[in-house]
């Protein structure tokens, strides 16, 4: 059963991060924008964990690996709620289905 849900959680991961990144393309300035106020949280970590001499302004390598670290980052957060909630209306609604029955 954990086997199972960790797999469902990869893959459900994969796909939101894979949608994320397609958005950013698509979308650009806009998405730039929405980003910065989403990562508010992420950037601060990265900044902590970054050595001062990597971080040059116009440094656009390390810009990006913020960026797809943060987007990893929050697709598997969102994967692994949303497996936790459909698991568990899966449950109960087999549940729910097996009083009505009896």
């Amino acid at each position: 059963m954990l086997n199972h849900l960790l797999k469902k959680w990869i893959f459900v991961s994969v796909v939101i991060f894979l949608l994320l990144l397609l958005l950013t393309f698509i979308l650009q300035e806009n998405a730039i924008f929405i980003w910065d106020l989403i990562f508010h949280f992420w950037f601060p970590i990265c900044e902590s964990l970054t050595p001062i001499k990597w971080q040059t302004k116009g440094n656009i390598l390390l810009g990006l690996i913020w960026l797809i670290s943060g987007l990893a980052f929050y697709s598997m957060i969102f994967g692994l709620v949303f497996i936790l909630i459909s698991d568990n209306a899966k449950k109960f609604l087999s549940r729910k289905i097996n009083n009505s029955i009896f």
